[in-house]
């Protein structure tokens, strides 16, 4: 089966992520495009109080990591990390965020660090989120003797991404979280990951913290574990541990389990999107733009039109695809039945 989404302007207001991806694309049209091999260092604070708030952090995350994306030759510092010196073509990225109602506005402004001079402005509204979290939590990487370090990071930002799905935590963005080196951190004060948990936290200003273990008991056998804590009290709050076979295939499966256990959510045992009697079918998707971001049922997927889906259950399913202000949603029945082609 063949979706062709043509995308449409996309009528609702924009998402934080979407109004982040707009102001760095602003920056790089008005001027910073010619800066794109300095060292950018990044600002972000609350207009009103012009503190560092749990607000300012979410979008400074968001903007680290595009900016990244965006500007792959540069090298982006957040503030904090500029105090030891920077080189004399640095250039600042000064924002803030302001909520007036239901609507909140970014503004950015990047100035040579030398000399103060505007380079470069941008300004995007989006929609004012209601809410939801009382405490921000801090995942820390994942712990694993037994596999190397960037296939940790790997499953490190996969845990993470179960964790937000749940809609339980309100997590510090991985971005900002990649910019902590843990590892220095427990080589500087001489503590175990766990002990070193407090010190991570109160640098991103978490009150939470999640830390998890992958380890072999015996051959063909391990164990993932995770604890969550409150950093002020120091009390555990959840532990949780569940058994692995360590076949690396089916490792994030356990890390979306292990994730709805910490949440106290039960999670399947199927792999399927939804209920399905074992039958899958495959999906060719293509937009117009292309490049665009893909959702089925409400979950979040890593491919980018166009792309070939398989392994998706028979059955009713909702596909949505968006990029910037455009989008489009289809509610499609995977069958059996040849291919056909559905225009939109």
């Amino acid at each position: 089966m063949i979706f062709l989404l043509g995308l449409v302007p996309n009528l609702q207001a924009q998402s934080m992520e979407q109004a982040v991806h707009d102001v760095v694309i602003q920056l790089g049209q008005s001027g910073l495009n010619q800066e794109n091999d300095a060292e950018i260092i990044l600002e972000m604070v609350n207009y009103h109080s012009q503190k560092y708030d749990r607000q300012a952090r979410v979008i400074q995350g968001e903007l680290y990591g595009l900016l990244q994306n965006q500007f792959p030759k540069a090298r982006i510092l957040l503030k904090e990390e500029a105090i030891a010196g920077v080189s004399f073509r640095a250039v600042l990225i000064k924002g803030s965020y302001k909520q007036e109602g239901t609507q909140t506005q970014i503004v950015l402004n990047a100035v040579k660090q030398m000399n103060g001079q505007l380079i470069a402005k941008a300004n995007a509204i989006f929609e004012t989120q209601r809410e939801k979290f009382e405490h921000l939590v801090v995942v820390l990487p994942i712990e694993a003797p037994d596999l190397k370090k960037s296939v940790a990071e790997t499953y490190s930002k996969i845990l993470r991404s179960e964790l937000t799905q749940t809609g339980v935590f309100n997590l510090v963005s991985s971005d900002v979280i990649d910019s902590i080196n843990a590892d220095e951190i427990q080589e500087q004060y001489q503590c175990t990951r766990e002990e070193c948990s407090a010190i991570v936290a109160e640098q991103v200003n978490a009150n939470q913290v999640i830390t998890t273990q992958y380890n072999k008991i015996t051959k063909g056998s391990y164990y993932l574990t995770a604890s969550l804590k409150d950093i002020k009290t120091g009390r555990t709050l959840n532990e949780v541990a569940i058994q692995h076979n360590g076949n690396p295939e089916t490792l994030p499966r356990g890390l979306k389990i292990l994730a709805g256990k910490l949440a106290g959510i039960e999670v399947a045992t199927s792999t399927s999107l939804t209920r399905t009697n074992g039958k899958t079918g495959m999906l060719v998707i293509k937009s117009n733009p292309s490049q665009a971001s893909i959702m089925i049922d409400g979950r979040l997927l890593p491919q980018k039109t166009d792309t070939l889906l398989q392994n998706i259950p028979i059955g009713k399913h909702q596909i949505t695809v968006y990029k910037e202000n455009l989008g489009a949603i289809q509610e499609i029945i995977l069958t059996l039945a040849a291919c056909r082609t559905i225009r939109i």
